[in-house]
């Protein structure tokens, strides 16, 4: 039916647009190249639906350029119609965000311009401070608490363990600690009064 206001409808007698196509099922709309892809709109009881019903990529536009793909394997591009992972996000520049509501959480960025815009920089925020950055061509930290290698229990601002040494008791204000495999600690500390501390586990 076309109404008073040049409204279509297929399956109503009151479109309430342009073209409105109502089914007591699933409504759709089909569109498809001989032998090519077949894009399909679809309404459902409970969800909306828009893809390739074929195996096709979809790809979405803007301005005539490609900016966002989904391959037939489910992997998403951006600034890629050839995505290799789960999210590829490609183009001289590039940048990835996690934001809260409020603040950035996480970022990967390039480092730069130039002869940069080829090295990472990673960073992790706490209520908008950067308090993480590894950064491939300049400096490196870690501010938001110790960090442990080889233990998920760091005992000091770096602590690194092989194996499963149960060693001697740890200096709580100890800013170095390597612990051996089976026996051996060495302690290194200089909040206050600088030292540094050999323990041994059979002790």
């Amino acid at each position: 039916r076309i109404d008073s206001n040049g409204n279509v409808g297929i399956g109503t007698t009151a479109p309430s647009s342009t073209l409105h196509v109502a089914d007591t099922g699933n409504a759709e709309i089909l569109t498809q190249r001989s032998s090519g892809a077949g894009v399909l709109i679809q309404s459902q009881a409970s969800v909306g639906v828009f893809g390739t019903n074929t195996n096709h990529r979809l790809d979405l536009k803007t301005n005539g350029g490609t900016r966002f793909t989904i391959d037939t394997g489910g992997n998403v591009g951006i600034g890629t119609t050839a995505p290799t992972a789960k999210l590829d996000v490609k183009g001289d520049g590039a940048e990835i965000y996690l934001k809260s509501a409020d603040y950035s959480v996480a970022r990967i960025i390039p480092r730069g311009t130039g002869t940069n815009v080829d090295k990472g920089l990673f960073s992790l925020f706490d209520t908008g401070v950067e308090n993480v950055r590894i950064d491939t061509e300049g400096s490196s930290w870690f501010n938001g608490g110790n960090v442990g290698i080889g233990t998920t229990s760091p005992g000091a601002k770096l602590h690194t363990k092989v194996g499963s040494s149960n060693g001697a008791g740890y200096d709580s204000s100890a800013g170095l600690i390597v612990e051996g495999a089976t026996r051996s600690i060495v302690q290194i500390n200089s909040t206050s009064d600088a030292y540094i501390m050999f323990g041994d586990a059979a002790q």
